[in-house]
């Protein structure tokens, strides 16, 4: 469960910058799943932490860069959904000073998954993320959607969470 606390120190690190993405296709297929990314979106494979790292075109307008990840976490034999669950509820809530705003189980491609809300300060950026968990029985899939809070949100919230309930796993 080390992964899930680098999701927030890595989204501050690479939306403030970083190399000249390459522009996808509609489809980007990461370890073990596919992703439908509109065209005209920017996306890295394996960096700095992510499995799978997405910009929104137009989301450097406020210095922050709208974005989505994916990250993978290996788990070990025999924990169970719930486990990882309340052990990401806890590792997140460290990391950004409380609880999830909003909490709720849902379906993404027939697999069961867990959505939390979270708003929390970074310096002087104001982010308001949501957190996408899939658990399989060897690995958990963990797609964050981080936007500033307020307009940001506003903004890119539905195109973000099309993409991310775009998610596939093979």
């Amino acid at each position: 469960m080390k992964l899930i606390s680098l999701i927030l120190l890595t989204l501050s690190l690479i939306s403030c910058g970083g190399s000249a993405p390459t522009p996808p296709g509609n489809n980007v297929h990461g370890t073990g799943y596919s992703i439908h990314v509109p065209t005209g979106w920017e996306h890295k494979m394996k960096e700095r932490g992510t499995d799978l790292f997405v910009i929104v075109p137009d989301g450097r307008e406020d210095g922050f860069a709208e974005n989505l990840n994916v990250m993978i976490e290996k788990l070990p034999s025999g924990i169970s959904k719930d486990q990882y669950y309340d052990a990401s509820k806890t590792q997140l809530a460290t990391l950004t000073g409380g609880a999830p705003v909003s909490e709720e189980d849902l379906m993404i491609h027939g697999h069961e998954a867990r959505k939390m809300r979270y708003q929390f300060s970074m310096g002087a950026m104001n982010l308001d993320n949501d957190v996408y968990i899939i658990v399989r029985p060897n690995a958990a899939y963990i797609i964050t959607l981080s936007m500033m809070e307020g307009e940001g949100r506003d903004r890119h919230l539905e195109e973000l969470t099309k993409v991310a309930t775009s998610f596939a796993l093979k």
